[in-house]
């Protein structure tokens, strides 16, 4: 009895120490199967609010890198600098990951609002229409295309992400998907990830999905 207990101590131990060496990881997710634990609460295109010249979201099911849906927008962009609940810390939050893929035209780019002001944004193929953007690939995204990147490292810290823009500027149109913010790097990769309700912690054990 005495080397059964020992033996279990030695286990919690172990356990505590990977625990405590690791630490818990944070993920959001903001969009990726449009679900109601997500920061959208099941109803990501019904977040954006403003739309330029005609521009629609909506989701389906024709294109998706992750899970099965994708969001999709015409031109030329659809936004809400306060969606209804948002207020995350990307000091908490240092990293986002997305995947977009484009229909016709010149650029794909996404905007983050910092706290309830237009501020920050990723695009690829060019800096469209001069607004400082970071360009992330010069190469047109006709197929999927993910991204993980460290907005404190490309923007700085000590700001709150409050909204999003999608903007596909011309063409048809773009589609979106996965877009996770984590305190972790490798939380983003597409594929089995840890994922808990919005604004939970996740578990550091990875296999895991929704």
């Amino acid at each position: 009895m005495h080397k059964f207990w020992v033996g279990c101590n030695l286990v919690l131990f172990l356990m505590f120490s990977v625990f405590a060496s690791v630490g818990v990881s944070k993920v959001i997710v903001i969009f990726d199967e449009d679900e109601k634990t997500e920061a959208g609460a099941g109803d990501f295109a019904g977040l954006f609010t403003s739309h330029d010249a005609g521009s629609t979201v909506e989701i389906t099911d024709e294109e998706a890198i992750s899970g099965k849906v994708s969001a999709y927008c015409t031109v030329s962009q659809s936004y809400n600098n306060a969606m209804a609940g948002w207020s995350y810390s990307v000091d908490d939050y240092p990293f986002i990951s997305f995947a977009w893929k484009k229909v016709g035209g010149t650029a794909i780019m996404i905007q983050f609002a910092h706290d309830n002001a237009w501020a920050y944004r990723y695009v690829d193929v060019k800096d469209l229409p001069g607004w400082g953007s970071i360009v992330l690939s010069k190469d047109f995204p006709d197929d999927w295309v993910v991204y993980t990147r460290n907005m404190v490292d490309d923007f700085g810290g000590g700001w709150k992400l409050t909204g999003l823009a999608l903007t596909p500027f011309d063409g048809e149109g773009g589609y979106y998907d996965h877009i996770i913010i984590h305190s972790e790097e490798n939380e983003g990769q597409i594929g089995p990830y840890a994922i808990q309700s919005q604004g939970k912690l996740a578990t550091i054990w990875g296999g895991l999905k929704h």
